[in-house]
C-alpha cells in the first residue's frame, strides 16, 4: 500500500470521526434545548379558561312557548357555576345562543318542547398535573390554602410542601393581640404572606355538591416521591 493511499485513508477516517463527533454534539444540544424548553413550559402557570362551542338538546318549559329563546337562556343560566362531567369543567358564562332547527319537538303528551341549540360556553377546567397559580388566603401547620382564579379553593397539604420550608408559629404577645396567625417560611427564608401568589401542580380534583376543590403540591415532578414530609 502506497504512502498516499495510507494518508488518504487516514484523512477519510479522521473526517468520519469528526463528522460523527459533530453529529453527537448537535444531538446533545438539541436534547438539552428540548429539556430546557420543557422545564420552562412546566414552570409557567396555565390559563384554565376555555371558550367552547357546544351543541345541546334542551327542554323548553311551556311558560316560554311564546319566547322559546328566553326559556333556553333561563336553562343555561341555571348551569352557571355548575360542574359539567361531560366537559370536565365549570361553566362560567354563555353567549351567542341560537337554535339549530327552525322548529322544536313535543313528545306525546309532554308540555315541554325540545330543541337542538348551539352556543359558546366559557369554562374553567383543569386536570391532574396542570401547573396553576393561586393567592394565599390561609396558612396553618397542616396546609396552605389558596384561591385560584379568584373563586376556586385549593389546598396544599404539609406532605406536599418542601422539607426546606418551615412553619413559624406566632411568638410575641403583640402578634397574639393583633390576631395574627403563624406563617410558612420558604427555602430562601422568605415569609409567605396572605395575598402572596404561589404556583403549584394539581394533584387531585374533587367535586362535592357541584363545588370543585383542588389539592396541589409544591414539589416538582422529579422530587415528589423523594421529598415527602
Amino acid at each position: 500500500m502506497s504512502k498516499e493511499h495510507k494518508k488518504s485513508k487516514k484523512r477519510k477516517h479522521n473526517e468520519i470521526e469528526e463528522k460523527t463527533f459533530l453529529q453527537e454534539i448537535k444531538k446533545k444540544r438539541k436534547k438539552e434545548s428540548l429539556k430546557n424548553k420543557s422545564t420552562k413550559n412546566d414552570m409557567v402557570p396555565i390559563n384554565p379558561f376555555y371558550c367552547l362551542k357546544i351543541e345541546s338538546y334542551i327542554s323548553i318549559p311551556p311558560i316560554y312557548s311564546s319566547s322559546p329563546m328566553k326559556g333556553v337562556e333561563y336553562y343555561l343560566d341555571t348551569m352557571i357555576l355548575s360542574y359539567l362531567p361531560n366537559i370536565q369543567g365549570i361553566m362560567l358564562a354563555h353567549r351567542n345562543c341560537e337554535f339549530i332547527d327552525k322548529t322544536a319537538k313535543i313528545y306525546h303528551e309532554s308540555p315541554f318542547a325540545f330543541a337542538w341549540v348551539q352556543f359558546e360556553m366559557l369554562v374553567w377546567k383543569t386536570k391532574t398535573g396542570d401547573f396553576l397559580e393561586g393567592i394565599v388566603n390561609l396558612q396553618s401547620p397542616s396546609h396552605i390554602g389558596l384561591l385560584v382564579s379568584g373563586f376556586f379553593n385549593a389546598s396544599i397539604p404539609k406532605s406536599a410542601i418542601p422539607k426546606a420550608w418551615m412553619y413559624q408559629e406566632i411568638m410575641s404577645q403583640e402578634e397574639v393581640e393583633q390576631n395574627e396567625n403563624g406563617y410558612w417560611i420558604d427555602q430562601n427564608k422568605k415569609a409567605v404572606k396572605i395575598g402572596d401568589k404561589i404556583s403549584f401542580w394539581t394533584v387531585k380534583l374533587e367535586t362535592i355538591g357541584g363545588i370543585v376543590s383542588i389539592e396541589g403540591t409544591l414539589l416538582s415532578k422529579n422530587l415528589q416521591t423523594n421529598n415527602i414530609q
